[in-house]
């Protein structure tokens, strides 16, 4: 797990990297306001190679809509966008609903290779000793 404490005062965010050996295999990340205004899932699968392989998310939000916006985006071994799936949720009801004007686009940030995941939250990581979780 990765924690900010100066960021985790005003967010509820956290990230847990998963190993196989030395080799990430996948990412999981949460992130959130303390209020529960916002929560996001988002999970990245990486290959051997280290090339993303798919990203799937879920974004819940009280501020536009109440609704959840589920994505899942799936990746060739080049980086290119394969498949891609944007689907819209009441959050009470869950049932489908169609995209309004002021709701979130569904897209999730993307980080084409394990190294640029791992770069991206470095910082953070800064201290601790890799691998973190292993299997």
């Amino acid at each position: 797990k990765v924690c900010n404490p100066k960021k985790d005062i005003q967010y509820n965010d956290e990230a847990d990297f998963y190993f196989i050996g030395k080799r990430l295999s996948s990412v999981s990340i949460c992130q959130g306001t303390p209020t529960g205004d916002y929560f996001c899932y988002s999970w990245y699968g990486y290959r051997k190679n280290g090339t993303l392989a798919y990203i799937s998310q879920d974004y819940s939000t009280f501020c536009a809509g109440n609704v959840s916006v589920v994505s899942k985006v799936y990746f060739d071994r080049h980086g290119k966008k394969i498949k891609e799936s944007i689907k819209y949720y009441n959050i009470e009801t869950r049932k489908l609903v169609k995209k309004l004007e002021d709701m979130p686009d569904g897209e999730p940030e993307v980080y084409k290779t394990s190294k640029g995941i791992l770069a991206k939250f470095a910082g953070d990581l800064k201290g601790t000793v890799p691998p973190w979780t292993t299997f």
